[in-house]
């Protein structure tokens, strides 16, 4: 059987995209969102998220996306930010940060949640750093955080995610190396999607809207059984942030049409949220037994 949970990631992220993620968990043209606590929407994201009793999950971040847009660590911990007291930007130039700090500023975002009325059926990450691409084991910092809490967390088990992302098939040498990191995970019981999936292209290779809609439904076709999140990032226009921007705009689009509920129900594949993946998989149990 084929599975899938249809979430929008940065909700929080900006005006923009909190209305275009709210409107859609309205309509129920997706399953779930993800929250960016660390950006400046993040609190009216969050007031409607709990006004509304929709699921979300925790968009963990220690960076930011540009030197244009900074964001603020939600905790004291001095590594991850420069002298102005704010994230750097740029997974690279985090690599510095003591892990320590790390995972005070997890600790500190989920706080930050519940202290808003929100408890997260799931986590992920925003950018690469925390899943360990520039060098440093950040994510065994990430799978302790969400073994303590009992968070299924967004690390495919199969290699189609990581082998769209980089454009090829990965080598022996990272593949033992991705592998490494998916043992870390199943060691401590974490529960993980068997496939993830979004567009990783810029504007210019997508082309038009069109296209990046074909690509989703291809990626529907591909599905393999079990459970499968596709990500994408809905918003509403807003010209100052580049033309970048446009592809959040045409995932907004392509979300509202409902083309990928139907191309999913036609397909025979389920839609679940992430909170159902968690009961399908007896997974809030397993940890209470645990513990």
């Amino acid at each position: 059987m084929r599975y899938l949970i249809l979430n929008a990631d940065d909700c929080g992220y900006c005006p923009e995209e909190n209305r275009a993620v709210l409107e859609l968990l309205e309509a129920g043209l997706i399953t779930s969102t993800s929250l960016l606590t660390a950006a400046p929407d993040s609190d009216a994201a969050a007031k409607a998220l709990a006004a509304k009793g929709f699921p979300c999950g925790i968009h963990l971040a220690v960076t930011c996306d540009s030197d244009r847009q900074r964001w603020k660590p939600l905790s004291k911990a001095k590594s991850l930010s420069d002298a102005s007291g704010l994230f750097v930007s740029g997974d690279a130039r985090v690599c510095i940060a003591r892990r320590a700090d790390v995972r005070e500023e997890l600790e500190a975002q989920l706080q930050w949640m519940q202290r808003k009325g929100l408890s997260p059926d799931h986590a992920d990450a925003h950018g690469t750093a925390l899943y360990g691409l520039n060098g440093r084991r950040f994510f065994l910092d990430v799978f302790d955080f969400c073994k303590m809490h009992h968070l299924p967390f967004r690390f495919p088990r199969g290699l189609h995610f990581a082998e769209e992302f980089t454009g090829h098939k990965l080598p022996g040498p990272l593949r033992f190396l991705v592998n490494g990191v998916l043992r870390e995970a199943e060691s401590r019981g974490l529960l993980l999607p068997d496939n993830v999936s979004s567009n990783p292209w810029n504007v210019e290779r997508i082309g038009t809207l069109e296209s990046l809609r074909n690509y989703y439904y291809k990626e529907l076709e591909l599905a393999e059984d079990g459970v499968t999140e596709m990500f994408l990032h809905p918003a509403y226009p807003a010209p100052e942030r580049g033309p970048e921007w446009k592809k959040r705009e045409w995932e907004r689009e392509i979300l509202e049409s409902g083309c990928l509920l139907e191309k999913a129900k036609r397909l025979g594949i389920q839609l679940i949220s992430w909170g159902q993946f968690a009961e399908m998989r007896g997974y809030e149990a397993r940890c209470s037994q645990e513990h």
